[in-house]
């Protein structure tokens, strides 16, 4: 199995609609004789390239060797347009998706714990930064920005451990404020 892409800890493998227990990844028979599996690195790229429409579910990469042993692929696609041909990525006026696990932003700490990294808004709100993608993450934040993969379902204990005002999704930290290389 060929994966040519750094991964992050999460993936979205498009599905065949097929019910409710069984999982049957989407693979496309390539030009060149390959398999491959299409893999989404955040929720929204699925909509945009798959349609909105597309069963999935969420793999932790570490199991893509497992899947692979079940059903043989050769290489991983990462956000590929091979089964629509829509090129359109959804533009702010449609409605967010929220995937089920989410980058959070980090302070930096001397131990294994993550503390989050919280903003204050123009508003004077405390802002809890999340990601809905590892590579918008280090895009709008920098490469030194420290993270934590975190499923949704846990923002309100987050909420109970570091009081914030609200979530604000997939937002630029300026470069004057960015982490730096320690």
């Amino acid at each position: 199995m060929d994966t040519e892409f750094p991964p992050p800890p999460v993936v979205y493998v498009a599905c065949h609609e097929t019910g409710v227990e069984k999982f049957s990844p989407v693979l496309i028979d390539l030009d060149d004789g390959r398999v491959a599996l299409c893999v989404y690195t955040a929720l929204d790229r699925l909509h945009a390239l798959c349609g909105r429409e597309q069963p999935w579910t969420a793999l932790a990469t570490a199991r893509l060797d497992d899947l692979h042993e079940l059903m043989p692929f050769d290489v991983v696609m990462p956000d590929a347009d091979l089964l629509t041909g829509n090129t359109q990525l959804p533009d702010g006026n449609e409605q967010r998706v929220v995937p089920p696990v989410v980058y959070l932003a980090c302070a930096d700490t001397s131990d294994d714990q993550f503390v989050p990294d919280l903003h204050w808004g123009a508003d004077g709100t405390r802002m809890l930064l999340v990601y809905s993608a590892l590579d918008r993450l280090i895009d709008l934040c920098g490469p030194h920005q420290r993270w934590a993969v975190v499923p949704v379902e846990r923002l309100d204990e987050i909420r109970e451990q570091a009081p914030f005002d609200r979530v604000e999704i997939d937002a630029e930290i300026p470069e004057q404020h960015r982490r730096k290389a320690a």
